[in-house]
């Protein structure tokens, strides 16, 4: 019989290891897959206006797909990358300007 490098033992617990780790890969798929049903199913029948779900729909969106979710917002604009109601001004092409915000 030939002797694999490092004893059958090493060998059996590298195989073992390796399958647990297939494992895992699996459950954590399955896990996935029914959390996007959970959202989809959620969020199909929200009824609500867009202004009245959206910060929430977003963060939740954000921690299904484990993206960082929108900062707080600061008062220093230039501080607000990332947040909700960003607050900006408008340049219009006839010189005009006007305030508004914009979203993550």
């Amino acid at each position: 019989m030939h002797e694999r490098p490092g004893g059958i033992l090493e060998w059996v617990q590298r195989e073992i290891a390796a399958r647990n780790l297939l494992l895992e890969i699996k459950i954590m798929a399955i896990r996935s897959e029914n959390a996007v049903e959970q959202f989809i199913e959620r969020w199909q029948s929200a009824g609500g206006s867009e202004r009245a779900n959206y910060q929430l729909f977003v963060h939740e969106l954000c921690t299904l797909l484990e993206l960082p979710t929108p900062d707080p917002a600061r008062e220093d604009t230039r501080d607000n990358a990332y947040v909700f109601e960003r607050r900006v001004t408008f340049r219009h092409g006839d010189g005009t300007e006007s305030p508004g915000f914009i979203d993550c």
